[in-house]
């Protein structure tokens, strides 16, 4: 815990233990949201039968897209061509969220997002339990989305030998 002021009048302070109380949930609702990308190239990868090394670095929003595409055109049942888009839908919405709450400042009344901020001001998120509703549903989704795969193999009959990591999502 370090408190800077400098010569300018700008005080802050590095490690502060009033920030404490973001640490955890912040943190496990950002790599659960990473899990969740991973996934995506992981579905990839069985659905397509791309090797890892083959998929290039591309946009989150890029590989959803793909599957997306994959899973409408793929012969899988209308309920569970909805249920993947829906999760994949909600895994779009939740990594919007953690990138903007990866650009978030502490205040005293809560976490600022940065690039809300206009004229001085912004939205203020003020209450953690909020955060860790959000984890929990990363953590519900990432569970879905390897359901959800382990479905539309099984209907799609793939038989492409697995990666030898798959993702976990922290609990």
């Amino acid at each position: 815990n370090e408190s800077h002021k400098t010569a300018s009048g700008i005080e802050y302070a590095v490690d502060d233990p009033n920030n404490a109380k973001w640490v955890n949930p912040l943190g496990s609702f950002i790599l659960n949201c990473n899990a969740i990308r991973y996934l995506s190239v992981y579905w990839i990868i069985r659905l397509t039968g791309t090797q890892p090394q083959e998929i290039p670095r591309i946009a989150f929003t890029d590989l959803v897209e793909q599957i997306q595409r994959f899973i409408s055109e793929s012969r899988v049942s209308e309920q569970l061509r909805d249920e993947c888009l829906a999760a994949w839908r909600q895994a779009l919405d939740l990594d919007e969220l953690r990138e903007m709450l990866a650009g978030c400042t502490t205040q005293p009344d809560g976490l600022l997002p940065v690039d809300s901020w206009e004229r001085g001001a912004g939205p203020l998120i003020g209450d953690v339990k909020k955060i860790v509703e959000m984890n929990d549903k990363a953590v519900e989704v990432a569970k879905t989305l390897g359901r959800l795969l382990d479905s539309v193999l099984a209907i799609l009959a793939t038989t492409i030998e697995t990666p030898p990591e798959s993702p976990r999502a922290a609990e």
